[in-house]
């Protein structure tokens, strides 16, 4: 149950594809974020689905977002930094965070704000395509994996693989769900 996406409304869909968004800097990202948590899903506004499914396309920043998720806005705001040091000067992420993303951490993240996040990105999922669709569904996946959901984590990810067979985060959370590897805070 819970696995499919939402229907698709063409009219939200087609407002999605035609918003727009603010650039980006760390604290409206960061803001839009946590906006997301909070959102009325039943009503979303279009342009943070776009902004949504934009942030999503970009690795990093979907890393960062995943940790801003899995931990609150302010880790959320380091994450995003590392990531831009990252791919400017090839700093290497600190171990904290690379941990997040590996499920490597005894700190629980609030079940709530996770499922708010994939609540989120499954309604974005179902109002885009292409390569924004990929990455939501990617997203879905890694925020369902996040949740103990590996059987929801597997259909999520085996539709962003055939939507975008070159996502990098399809191998890496494709080889965690191969070993049943579940993130340690599922075990506290």
């Amino acid at each position: 149950a819970g696995i499919e996406l939402p229907a698709t409304d063409p009219a939200l869909a087609a407002a999605v594809a035609s918003a727009t968004f603010p650039t980006d800097d760390e604290a409206s990202l960061t803001a839009m974020l946590e906006g997301v948590l909070t959102a009325d899903l039943d009503a979303p506004e279009p342009s943070t689905l776009a902004h949504l499914a934009a942030v999503m396309v970009i690795p990093a920043l979907r890393d960062a977002a995943l940790i801003q998720w899995a931990s609150d806005e302010q880790t959320g705001r380091e994450a995003v930094a590392a990531q831009t040091a990252y791919s400017t000067a090839g700093t290497a992420i600190p171990e904290h965070l690379g941990r997040i993303m590996v499920g490597d951490t005894m700190h629980r993240p609030d079940p709530d704000r996770l499922g708010a996040a994939l609540a989120a990105c499954r309604i974005a999922a179902a109002h885009v395509t292409g390569h924004e669709h990929a990455a939501l569904l990617a997203a879905a996946a890694w925020l369902a994996w996040a949740l103990g959901r590996s059987t929801h984590a597997g259909h999520y990810l085996d539709h962003a693989a055939q939507a975008d067979p070159d996502l990098t985060i399809v191998d890496v959370l494709s080889r965690l769900l191969a070993t049943g590897t579940l993130p340690a805070w599922i075990f506290i």
